[in-house]
C-alpha cells in the first residue's frame, strides 16, 4: 500500500536441551503491534499458540524442520521470515566387555546395543588372542542377541579368555563408524 511500511520480520530462537530439545521462537517487527492483523507460524501443528497474533512460539524439536512466519499488517502489507533449526542425532553404541556363555540366559550371547539412531551392525568380527577370526556375522540389526557369537569356533565352546572385536554400525543418516575393543570370555 503506498505511503505504508514494510512489514520486517525476523525470528530469533532459543534451545533448552533436556531430553528433547525445546525451542523458544519469537519474533522481531519493525512495526508496533497495534499495527499487526496476523501472524501465521508454519508449518502447522508444529507450535502450542494458536491464537491469531502470537510472538512467540515454544516447541518441542524431535527433527530438524523450517520454520516460517507471515506477518500481515492491518494495510495488508505482508513480511516473511524462515529460521532452519537442524537436530543433531545422538548415536549410542553399547558393546560388552564381558560375557558368559554358559546356558543361563543372561549374558549368553556377545552382540552390539544401540539407540533408534543406529539402523544396522554393518560387520561384527571377533578374534583370538593370535588374530584368528572366529566368529563374522555382516548386515544384522543391533539389539539382537541371536545374531551375535555364542563364545564358540567350529561348534565347540572356547575356552574362558579375552577376545578382539571389531564392529561396523551404520547410522541412520548412512555413515558407518567402526569400534574396536576386547570382550572377555567367562564360563
Amino acid at each position: 500500500m503506498p505511503g505504508s511500511t514494510p512489514v520486517e520480520v525476523s525470528i530469533d530462537a532459543d534451545l533448552f536441551l533436556s531430553n528433547d530439545s525445546m525451542v523458544n521462537c519469537s519474533l522481531q517487527l519493525n512495526i508496533p503491534l497495534a499495527m499487526v492483523d496476523t501472524i501465521a507460524w508454519m508449518p502447522e501443528g508444529l507450535f502450542n499458540c494458536h491464537q491469531r497474533i502470537c510472538l512467540e512460539q515454544n516447541f518441542v524439536l524431535t527433527h530438524s524442520t523450517q520454520i516460517m512466519v507471515m506477518v500481515m499488517d492491518t494495510n495488508g502489507c505482508i513480511g516473511f521470515a524462515n529460521l532452519a533449526l537442524d537436530v543433531d542425532k545422538e548415536f549410542h553404541v553399547y558393546i560388552p566387555n564381558v560375557f558368559t556363555p554358559n546356558g543361563d540366559g543372561p549374558n549368553d550371547m556377545f552382540t552390539v546395543y544401540a539407540n533408534k539412531e543406529i539402523d544396522e551392525v554393518v560387520e561384527l568380527l571377533i578374534f583370538d588372542r593370535w588374530g584368528n577370526c572366529v566368529f563374522i556375522n555382516n548386515h544384522f540389526p543391533p539389539n539382537e542377541p541371536t545374531y551375535g557369537w555364542n563364545g564358540s569356533f567350529k561348534g565347540l565352546g572356547m575356552n574362558p579368555d579375552v577376545f578382539a572385536y571389531r564392529a561396523i554400525v551404520r547410522y541412520s543418516n548412512g555413515e558407518e563408524h567402526a569400534y574396536k575393543g576386547d570382550v572377555t570370555l567367562i564360563r
